[in-house]
């Protein structure tokens, strides 16, 4: 009797220690999921706010050097114009 309440109570504490095992396992598995999720979404959004900050000052830039460059075209055209 002794030894099958034994081998008994040794079962229920192997099982509870592997069901125990497997639930911090699925848990630790859940967890690195959504901090990857989360994460990503992050890096995402970061990423795409510097593409349109790049962007944007590129496009300050070319549109600055064209309206100088039309500028000068403009005044040129009046300093050849003034000697006729």
């Amino acid at each position: 009797m002794r030894k099958t309440l034994g081998l008994m109570r040794r079962l229920i504490r192997n099982r509870c220690s592997t069901g125990l095992a497997l639930g911090v396992l699925m848990l630790g598995m859940g967890a690195t999921v959504t901090m990857y999720l989360v994460s990503s979404e992050l890096v995402y959004r970061e990423s795409r706010l510097r593409f349109d900050n790049d962007t944007s000052d590129a496009e300050q830039k070319i549109a600055m050097r064209v309206r100088l460059y039309s500028d000068v075209l403009v005044t040129m055209q009046a300093l050849f114009g003034a000697k006729d």
